[in-house]
């Protein structure tokens, strides 16, 4: 079964995810398609970048609407 490039949508996920994080006040969506632009991933036999937009979504938009809530956890297992 071919997962239409979820690999690609993590790895891209975790790039911009990372590329928020440092540049919060640049527009997330221009930040995914600078990266997905930017970047030579496993392409297709089209020559395209093969990965599961609507996957890398739910990635990106789960991640940031709790960050907060992800950082404090994270700082609660760095202090203890």
């Amino acid at each position: 079964m071919k997962f239409l490039g979820r690999t690609n949508s993590r790895i891209l996920a975790m790039m911009i995810i990372y590329n928020y994080d440092i540049n919060k006040d640049i527009d997330i969506n221009h930040q995914i398609d600078y990266i997905i632009e930017n970047n030579n991933l496993e392409l297709n036999e089209n020559n395209e970048l093969d990965y599961d937009k609507e996957f890398l979504n739910k990635l990106i938009n789960g991640v940031i609407n709790k960050i907060d809530y992800l950082d404090y956890i994270i700082s609660l297992v760095i202090e203890g």
